[in-house]
């Protein structure tokens, strides 16, 4: 199958799955991560300058951008752009009357906004979702010195006995909905419990790893992730990814990046 060909049917599944399941659900992600996550990007945002843009890049139905404006006394100076590749009615989104919110059906891996247009870009379990081209974009709209906190799917999301459950004969449509997007997830590999591959991922798109930790409830694990870009308005050949990038140039990379940015971290 061609790459274009098997690109676009991952998109058409994930349209089909969001669009029916933000219609079924409340709810998209764990508590405990959502809480996490916004303790991390309230922290970014009190240092945005007025009149700046926050992305949060597969924000179903809002959640994470109702909660956070629910927990303020006064109307943030920024606006908050939501994003989400589902097909969702107006009246299914949280936020939608709060004033700075605007809402845009668009795909993470082809984002409609010009380069260096928000000062924060966040997500909730969603990045990983969208393909290693979601990467460079997130790279792509920050502006120099933007940050991104993301929190991504450990792959214990993806049942034990997932064959066992898919198996049965009469299953309700809704759970057969989620059962048969697991059985995606674990065919394509989308998702890694190795820090070292998640690492990897943004570092070769020229993304700082400020922070990475595995992050756990009584129920759900979890991926934190706290990355920011480099100051500068400019990439040079020498110190970020590029597409034509021989192997050896890439590994270079990597080696460099590992040992300016995680000398904390020990050998990785």
């Amino acid at each position: 199958m061609p790459a274009e060909v098997a690109e676009e049917n991952s998109r058409q599944v994930q349209v089909k799955f969001y669009s029916d399941y933000y219609t079924r659900n409340k709810s998209d992600s764990p508590d405990a991560s959502r809480s996490s996550l916004l303790r991390r990007a309230s922290a970014c945002m009190s240092e945005l300058a007025p009149k700046d843009f926050v992305l949060e890049l597969g924000s179903g139905r809002q959640i994470v951008t109702r909660e956070y404006l629910r927990d303020r006394n006064t109307q943030p100076s920024f606006t908050i752009v939501t994003l989400d590749i589902a097909n969702l009615a107006r009246k299914q989104l949280l936020a939608k009357d709060s004033a700075g919110v605007t809402h845009i059906r668009a795909d993470g891996g082809r984002l409609p906004f010009n380069a260096t247009s928000f000062g924060l870009v966040i997500s909730s379990m969603a990045l990983d979702f969208m393909g290693v081209e979601a990467i460079p974009e997130v790279y792509r709209v920050l502006k120099p010195g933007g940050r991104a906190e993301i929190n991504l799917h450990h792959p214990n999301l993806i049942p034990e006995d997932l064959d066992q459950l898919l198996a049965r004969r009469q299953i309700p449509k809704a759970e057969r909905t989620v059962l048969e997007y697991w059985a995606y997830l674990r065919e394509k590999g989308i998702l890694t419990n190795d820090s070292h591959i998640l690492r990897e991922r943004f570092i070769q798109y020229g993304l700082y790893v400020e922070k990475l930790i595995e992050s756990h409830d009584n129920h759900d694990t979890w991926w934190e992730v706290s990355l920011k870009k480099d100051g500068t308005n400019s990439t040079s050949a020498n110190s970020y990814y590029r597409p034509d990038m021989t192997k050896q140039e890439v590994l270079a990379l990597l080696a460099h990046e590992r040992g300016r940015f995680f000398r904390d971290w020990g050998n990785v």
